[in-house]
C-alpha cells in the first residue's frame, strides 16, 4: 500500500452522462443494461499534506470505496474512454456478495437487502408466441421494502412478507430477434417461510420456501397490455429453498440463500407493438440465488464490458510528466495566450462557419463566460470585455470549479 486516505471533504453534483450505462457481472454472467437511476460527480478536496507524489511513467492502481449508509444501495464509479487502460477488475471478496448487520438478537433480519438473481434457467415467455420464438429474461428480485417478520409459517420458524421489484432484462429469439428491453416490475406481494434457527450460534442453516410472489407492470407499457409474474408454493407452484447465515467479524452476517422457484408469466401484447394480438401463460422452474457461501479470496479478473457499454470505468492511470498546472485560459479561443478580438472572431467562425475548434481545449478555451458551453454568447462576452469594459473571463481554476475536471 503506497497511500491511503479517508476523505470527508467532498461535494456531490448530479450529472447527466453522455451515454447510458450498464453493469456486467462476470460472476453470474448477467448484464443489467441502462439500469442506473442517478449519476453524480464527486469533487474531492485534499490538503497539500495529503497529496501523493507520483513518478513519471509509473502505472498506479487507484481503489475508491464508498461508505454507503443505506443498506442494499449499489454504488460504483465510472470514467471515460479517454483514459489509460480503459478496463477494470473485479474480485469475489471475502465473504460473499451479501452481508447483513446483526439485528441485536444474535441473527439477522430476512429477507436480506441483497438481490436474488437467477443462476440456472431464465424467466421465459414461450406460450402464445410463434414456434421457435421466445423471450428470455435475466432477472433480479430486489429493493425489498414494507418488510414484516412474524413467527410461524409452513416450516415452523418465521414468515417474512415484503414488497419489492423484479428487474427483467428481456431478449427475443426467432421472429422477435432484436427485441431487447429492460423492465422494472413492481412486486406487490411477496412471502417467504423459514424453518427454525438458533439465534446466537455462529452458523444458522435452515429450510426456506418462497411461499408467494406476485407482480405486474402498471398500465401504459408500449409492449405489454399485461405482464404479470406469479410464483410460490401458496399459489400451487412449489418453490423450496434453503438459507445459511454465517457470523462474521464486526456483528455482521454472511447470507447464502436460494429458491428453486416455479413461476408463471402471463402476458397480453399491446396493440401496435411487436406482441400485438398475442397472449399466453408460461410456467417454468428456475433457481434464484442471494449471496453465496464464505469462499475466501478470489483472484482478480479483468472486467469485460459488452460493446454497448464500452464507456466503462478506469482504475489504472499513468503520470505522463505534465506540469500539472491548470493551463487553460477561458476565452483564449485561438490559443495565443492573450485575450483579443481575434478570439471572438475565432469563436464566430467556429460556431457559424465550421471553422477550427477552440484550442488547446475545445470547451474550456472557448468558454469565455464560464457556463460550460461554447456558444455565440461567448463571442458576445469577449466583445463586451474588450470594447466595453465588461467582466473578464474567469480563470482556469474557477472554470474547473464551475464545470468540473478534467480540462476539455
Amino acid at each position: 500500500m503506497l497511500w491511503q486516505r479517508t476523505v470527508t471533504d467532498f461535494c456531490i453534483l448530479p450529472v447527466s452522462p453522455p451515454t447510458t450505462e450498464g453493469w456486467y457481472d462476470p460472476f453470474t454472467g448477467i448484464v443489467l443494461a441502462n439500469n442506473h437511476l442517478q449519476y453524480f460527480q464527486y469533487d474531492v478536496h485534499l490538503d497539500t499534506a495529503d497529496w501523493f507524489v507520483q513518478n513519471v511513467g509509473t502505472i498506479y492502481w487507484l481503489c475508491i470505496t464508498a461508505n454507503v449508509s443505506t443498506p442494499g444501495t449499489a454504488w460504483g464509479w465510472k470514467s471515460s474512454l479517454n483514459h489509460f487502460n480503459d478496463d477494470a477488475v473485479w474480485q469475489q471478496l471475502i465473504p460473499s456478495t451479501c452481508i447483513m448487520p446483526d439485528n441485536g438478537g444474535g441473527t439477522t433480519d430476512l429477507p436480506a437487502l441483497c438481490p436474488y438473481i437467477n443462476v440456472s434457467g431464465t424467466y421465459d415467455i414461450i406460450d402464445g408466441l410463434p414456434p421457435g420464438t421466445e423471450i428470455n429474461s435475466q432477472g433480479q428480485l430486489s429493493n425489498f421494502f414494507n418488510i414484516t417478520q412474524s413467527p410461524g409459517g409452513t416450516l415452523g420458524g418465521e414468515v417474512d412478507q415484503f414488497m419489492g421489484s423484479m428487474l427483467l432484462q428481456m431478449t427475443g429469439t426467432g421472429t422477435l430477434s432484436g427485441f431487447n428491453r429492460t423492465v422494472n416490475m413492481p412486486i406487490s406481494f411477496g412471502e417467504m417461510h423459514h424453518g427454525p434457527r438458533v439465534p446466537g450460534t455462529p452458523l444458522q442453516s435452515f429450510p426456506s420456501d418462497l411461499f408467494g410472489l406476485q407482480g405486474q407492470l402498471p398500465p401504459g407499457d408500449p409492449d405489454f397490455d399485461l405482464l404479470r409474474i406469479t410464483a410460490g408454493t401458496g399459489f400451487g407452484m412449489p418453490s423450496p429453498g434453503h438459507t445459511t447465515l454465517t457470523r462474521l467479524p464486526g456483528a455482521q452476517w454472511n447470507v447464502d440463500s436460494f429458491f428453486d422457484i416455479t413461476y408463471r408469466i402471463d402476458f397480453v401484447g399491446s396493440p401496435g407493438g411487436p406482441l400485438a394480438g398475442r397472449s399466453g401463460s408460461t410456467t417454468q422452474t428456475i433457481r434464484i440465488q442471494q449471496g453465496g457461501p464464505v469462499t475466501g479470496a478470489g483472484t482478480w479478473t479483468e472486467l469485460f464490458e459488452p460493446p454497448a457499454f464500452v464507456n466503462s470505468m478506469d482504475l489504472a492511470f499513468v503520470i505522463t510528466g505534465g506540469s500539472g498546472i491548470c493551463d487553460c485560459m477561458p476565452g483564449d479561443a485561438n490559443g495565443t495566450g492573450t485575450l483579443t478580438i481575434s478570439d471572438a472572431v475565432h469563436l464566430i467562425n467556429y460556431i457559424f462557419a465550421g471553422g477550427p475548434a477552440p484550442t488547446p481545449y475545445p470547451l474550456c478555451s472557448g468558454d469565455a463566460n464560464c457556463d460550460c458551453n461554447v456558444t455565440i454568447s461567448d463571442a458576445v462576452y469577449m466583445i463586451n470585455y474588450i470594447f466595453a469594459g465588461g467582466p473578464a473571463p474567469c480563470d482556469c481554476t474557477q472554470w474547473l470549479v464551475n464545470c468540473g475536471p478534467p480540462l476539455r
